[in-house]
């Protein structure tokens, strides 16, 4: 995989000119489902109930719960596994359940995709997409795509949307870049499965903002073992 790893260097912009394809592997190698390692995934689920409202005489959607959930280890194979259950008991009917990500279509639902499949683990429907087309996986949703309304000049990080929109920065420990050196040098994955559930919440409002539903200041926000839906 080393080796792997230098021709991959040599052969694409993964490393600037002159850089140390080591240096590289630590700082990038983290994005590429080849070459990672899944500790952490934390997924969160949004309760909305629905109140009549005399003003407009319609229902309206309210926010009443955020619930989070993460499955982590030091055990690629048993996360993911953990993981796929939960999809398969809960959320296996894509036409039913929204999933919302940032920059998902292009990092995470391929990245766990392709680690379930290096680990031999089945994929759960609603990720048994390959081959089929992005208009046919509707319930896979991407902030940063919303985000664009079809420009594609540029990517918008989850923390430049949030201080856009006034939101606290879930980066205000570590981020993405940092999650390396904190478990292979820290071993502090407490700390990195923290950062990923702030992540979570984050996108959350972010995903509220986008499509103008309120989300109460002091909603509450409950760290679950289980996700089932009421």
């Amino acid at each position: 995989m080393q080796e792997m790893w230098l021709h991959k260097c040599l052969n694409s912009q993964v490393m600037k000119e002159g850089g140390n394809p080591k240096q590289a592997f630590f700082e990038k190698a983290g994005i590429y489902a080849e070459f990672s390692k899944v500790i952490c995934i934390s997924v969160g689920y949004l309760q909305i109930t629905e109140e009549y409202d005399p003003v407009t005489n319609k229902n309206i959607q309210i926010p009443v719960q955020i619930r989070i959930r993460s499955f982590s280890g030091h055990n690629e194979r048993i996360v993911l596994l953990e993981f796929a259950e939960m999809v398969n008991k809960y959320y296996a009917d894509g036409s039913r359940n929204a999933w919302v990500a940032h920059n998902g279509l292009e990092f995470d639902y391929p990245v766990l995709s392709r680690r379930m499949i290096v680990n031999r683990v089945p994929l759960p429907k609603p990720l048994d997409i390959a081959g089929s087309k992005s208009w046919n996986n509707a319930w896979l949703l991407d902030t940063m795509n919303l985000w664009k309304f079809g420009d594609y000049k540029s990517y918008t990080s989850l923390a430049l949307l949030a201080a856009v929109f006034d939101i606290p920065t879930p980066k205000d420990d570590i981020s993405g870049k940092d999650i390396a050196d904190v478990y292979y040098n820290q071993s502090d994955l407490a700390r990195i499965i923290n950062y990923c559930q702030k992540d979570v919440i984050t996108l959350i409002k972010i995903y509220c903002r986008i499509h103008l539903l309120e989300l109460p200041e002091n909603i509450e926000i409950v760290i679950k073992e289980d996700f089932a839906i009421d």
